[in-house]
């Protein structure tokens, strides 16, 4: 049985203005929390105050790409086979340990109002 990586919130952007915002304006997007912009593939940080860590979803929660510090001003976008996006604090996928192929556990958590406590399992991990 893998065992998992370090639990961390995940708040899910709903509604259009969520969805564009993402974490701008938040001067500081608090460690071991994230926001997950379902259906998305691209992200810009027009507007933020600092770099995020961007990690990119399969349909079934399996990470599909990762972009570590993605500074202010900046355009990403997904691997193909990317569906969904979380942005988290910078520095977030390296003290995680994250890689692809890891899964995130409950899945699917869309449509989630609150926070929802989840972990990753899988691949490339110090515990898989």
């Amino acid at each position: 049985m893998q065992m998992p990586h370090s639990p961390f919130l995940v708040r899910q952007a709903c509604g259009f203005w969520q969805r564009l915002a993402g974490l701008m304006g938040q001067a500081q997007p608090a460690a071991r929390c994230a926001l997950l912009i379902a259906r998305c593939t691209s992200v810009h940080t027009c507007f933020m105050r600092q770099a995020i860590d961007i990690v990119y979803l399969d349909a079934q929660g399996r990470i599909t790409g990762l972009r570590p510090g993605v500074a202010p001003w900046r355009l990403s976008r997904g691997e193909r086979g990317s569906r969904h996006v979380l942005e988290m604090c910078a520095g977030t996928i390296a003290r995680q340990g994250l890689a692809p192929g890891m899964q995130l556990r409950p899945w699917p958590i869309e449509g989630a109002r609150a926070a929802l406590t989840v972990c990753l399992f899988g691949p490339g991990g110090p515990m898989s």
